[in-house]
């Protein structure tokens, strides 16, 4: 046993943290008691107390009891581990290799870590003996007035309705002024556009109230709004909100639910995780975010799974391999960011071919910059943007590779009633269509894309339009795509043009000279 001589606290204290960590170093440890890396120290100056550990900086779940033998139900002790750690003011819970059977999800809160031995080693499985939202593999939530409304999806959380705000304004307005008495400055709500009862497709955002008056019912937010109008409808508080979380290096196995959400959280990092199907398949096996601020998924590995994020700000997948899934955002998701991913044949989560990347209802000024998307299946996209209210769209989609399986109704960039989108340097290969633009996609930019094997290069309807210039080809004049309000102003170079066209004259083909055109709105002229 490790004595000290009779020295002062104060020195004491210093050598045996030393000896720790050069034992530490060293790979020794003291048998029985601290676990690795952490530091000793007396728990009260004088105390004649045995040295006790004094900051949780990394936590071993096997010291603290688990088994992670994936038998034996290790859900009590993590969870005391969890507490004990936060306790202390945070830290890391290290999970050496092993199988963790879990009768709940795995739920970390503020400033505690989980670290595994990486995605090969330690495996995190729940049961699903939990109810719902419990019976997932992982659980990191805000928890709401009235009660978390995860617990019951069906609307427990107390919310107040709102008159439709302004995007950009920094108030809201409760429908009844004498609500806007149930909030004080400091307080952290959720503004969103239902009441968490059946749909979960309308934009949530979080940020802090500045003040509060009940005889006019305005609330004055720390932040400009993000969004706005009739689909915004609730505000709520949140009692706590999850921060600063990092989850690595471990598997994460679904369940009969999916096998993670995180909700209403900010600074939340999952790094090099593995999820896939467990008992309940890839149906129970999806990733999602909701609410969140400044959330990451990256360097990560997942099969036939079902990434979203849905209603998130500032967040991000980066650098993940997607194995049969598909990554989305939605629910008003902005100002976020899908880079560097590979996506091999997408499907939605159950097994259907899907998009390989889908900016759903309500996304805007979103990013999807850099990614490989291989084998879009028949009838779907490899990115599809899809509007839903007015101002929807202004994302870029750029420098990506797209790859469809067929060239029956495969498109390489599909933007549906989206405004404002920039299409750029794409490489666009065995596809039915390259780009599309339809139902009001106005204000497109598309440029400098590659078209390897694409059947029809463009194709932009009447509802819709791009920037000028908008320079395609070259083309054989049989293949030029149809000139229509939608694309006018747009430029390309044909082939097979006469050799010594009138200027601002009809296409035709007479002889076989390379020639820039012009699309007047009604057919290609010669520029």
């Amino acid at each position: 046993m490790l004595k000290l001589p009779a020295l002062g606290v104060t020195t004491a204290l210093v050598l045996a943290c030393g000896l720790i960590a050069h034992a530490s170093a060293h790979g020794q440890t003291y048998p029985g008691q601290f676990p690795a890396n952490t530091i000793a120290c007396n728990p009260s100056a004088g105390s004649a107390a045995p040295l006790q550990p004094c900051n949780y900086s990394i936590v071993n779940v096997k010291d603290r009891g688990a088994k992670g033998d994936g038998v034996t139900d290790d859900y009590p002790v993590i969870n005391t581990a969890v507490g004990a750690v936060a306790a202390a003011g945070g830290g890391t819970l290290y999970f050496p290799p092993g199988t963790y059977a879990m009768s709940s999800a795995l739920v970390p809160v503020s400033g505690v870590n989980i670290q595994g031995a990486g995605p090969a080693a330690t495996i995190i499985k729940n049961t699903a003996t939990g109810p719902p939202p419990f019976n997932m593999g992982l659980l990191i939530s805000a928890s709401f007035t009235g009660g978390n409304h995860l617990d019951n999806p069906t609307g427990t959380a107390i919310t107040y309705p709102i008159n439709a705000p302004t995007e950009g304004a920094n108030t809201i307005t409760t429908t009844a002024a004498a609500d806007a008495g149930n909030f004080a400055a400091g307080q952290i709500v959720l503004i969103s556009g239902d009441t968490h009862a059946t749909n979960f497709w309308y934009p949530d955002w979080s940020t802090t109230v500045v003040s509060a008056v009940a005889g006019t019912g305005v609330i004055t937010l720390s932040e400009n709004l993000p969004f706005g109008g009739a689909t915004i409808t609730r505000v709520q508080r949140l009692l706590t909100q999850p921060q600063n979380i990092k989850v690595s290096d471990l598997t994460i196995l679904g369940t009969n639910n999916q096998s993670l959400q995180v909700t209403a959280a900010q600074n939340i990092t999952f790094d090099n995780i593995i999820v896939r199907a467990g008992f309940g398949g890839t149906t129970g096996a999806s990733v999602g975010f909701s609410a969140c601020r400044n959330c990451a998924w990256q360097n990560s590995v997942s099969y036939g799974v079902f990434l979203d994020m849905l209603g998130c700000f500032d967040s991000r997948f980066v650098n993940d391999t997607v194995n049969g899934g598909t990554i989305q955002f939605d629910g008003g998701t902005q100002n976020s960011l899908i880079s560097g991913n590979s996506i091999n044949n997408p499907v939605d989560g159950n097994g259907a071919g899907f998009h390989g990347v889908s900016l759903a209802v309500y996304t805007r000024r979103n990013r999807v910059v850099g990614n490989a998307i291989a084998n879009v299946p028949a009838n779907f996209s490899g990115v599809f943007s899809i509007g839903s209210v007015a101002g929807d769209g202004n994302q870029i989609i750029e420098g990506n590779t797209v790859t469809g399986a067929n060239t029956t109704g495969t498109v390489g960039v599909s933007i549906n009633n989206s405004v404002n989108n920039t299409v750029a340097a794409n490489w666009l290969n065995n596809l039915a269509v390259g780009v599309a633009a339809a139902n009001n996609a106005t204000g497109q930019t598309v440029d400098a894309n590659t078209l390897v094997g694409v059947t029809t290069p463009y194709s932009i309807d009447a509802t819709s339009s791009v920037r000028a210039p908008f320079l395609i080809g070259p083309f054989a004049i049989a293949s030029l795509p149809a000139c229509n309000a939608g694309i006018a102003g747009g430029r390309a170079i044909v082939n097979n043009g006469v050799a010594s066209p009138t200027y601002q004259g009809a296409v035709s083909t007479t002889g076989a000279a390379t020639q820039p055109v012009f699309c007047n709105g009604t057919g290609w002229i010669y520029d």
